[in-house]
């Protein structure tokens, strides 16, 4: 993504455009990069755009014990298992573009446990049938247990089938489950906003979202038996160009800008700060904006320097 730059004093109605060439990297969603404790399982929910919902998290004990905590705005969740035993099933639901989804995930012991949808997937593939929802809703240890012993082979086997896809996206290598994972429209992210991944009749199939062809599609007791074809395989965007005619009007404590869209953005995002030089790491970020916005609760008087980005996949 590529930025333009506006600068205005609130107070007054002239404005100082400037535009800037740099491309800001790593735009998008806010993150996940977990510090993880010695007693923490912490991950991510997202499905190409973070849940809006709740994750819980149930253990091997007899009887099982849970917790449940509500999703980040970044898609992030944490557990505090003090006192739990391991292995530990979790499971997301809540909703992301209109639509609900139910996602499930899985911990050894402490660390990541990522919860989208090749995730559900792998629990799906290591326990073996399509029925794996009845593990949460009823696990036990040697349920738990199962799902731990499968997980590795299944995880191993269904990468190496993807692997192509995978590495479409920069995606190639990285464990769905416990890799650090960011709802930022990139990796294996970036790859959830252009493909979907179904479970039904003990079939897993993954799908190019936008014509709905199979990718891949294998039975749930064989992934190795599945097929993959390459030619349905989304095509990679670029990195959208700056959105332009960029615009700014202040009023009594806010402003609005106003810009251009450019055909290959998924979304636009601000960020603003009372020095110049504004860069993700230092403004203040509003995502997911919208032609014509309004920055409001700002101070009178105060130049504000803005920058605006256009954001994609890539």
């Amino acid at each position: 993504m590529k930025p333009l730059m506006t600068k205005l004093g609130t107070m007054i109605g002239g404005l100082i455009l400037a535009f800037s060439a740099l491309v800001l990297a790593g735009c998008g969603g806010g993150g996940n990069s977990p510090g993880v404790s010695s007693q923490v399982v912490t991950g991510t929910a997202a499905v190409g755009t973070q849940l809006s919902g709740q994750v819980t998290l149930k253990d091997a004990s007899t009887p099982s014990k849970q917790k449940t905590a509500v999703i980040g705005s970044d898609g992030s969740f944490a557990f505090d298992v003090t006192g739990m035993k391991a292995p530990f099933i979790i499971q997301a639901t809540g909703s992301a573009n209109g639509q609900n989804h139910t996602l499930l995930s899985f911990a050894s012991g402490t660390g990541i446990a990522n919860a989208n949808p090749l995730s559900h997937a792998l629990v799906t593939l290591a326990w073996g049938g399509a029925n794996s929802g009845d593990v949460f809703t009823n696990p036990d240890e040697q349920k738990l247990r199962k799902i731990q012993d499968g997980l590795t082979a299944a995880t191993q086997d269904l990468l190496m089938m993807l692997n192509p896809l995978l590495d479409l996206y920069g995606a190639a290598g990285k464990n769905p489950i416990s890799s650090p994972y960011r709802a930022d429209h990139s990796g294996l992210d970036g790859m959830f906003d252009f493909v979907t991944v179904d479970i039904t009749g003990g079939t897993l199939t993954v799908s190019n979202r936008g014509t709905n062809a199979p990718i891949f599609s294998c039975a749930i007791n064989n992934i190795n038996s599945g097929t993959f074809n390459a030619n349905n395989m989304p095509h990679r965007m670029t990195v959208p160009a700056a959105p332009t005619n960029l615009t700014a009007v202040g009023g009594a404590g806010q402003l609005t800008l106003t810009w251009s869209a450019v055909s290959n953005a998924a979304s636009y995002t601000i960020y603003y700060a009372t020095t110049s030089g504004v860069t993700p790491a230092n403004g203040i970020k509003v995502a997911n904006a919208t032609s014509p916005a309004v920055l409001s609760g700002l101070a009178d008087a105060t130049t504000y320097y803005c920058v605006v980005t256009a954001v994609n996949s890539a």
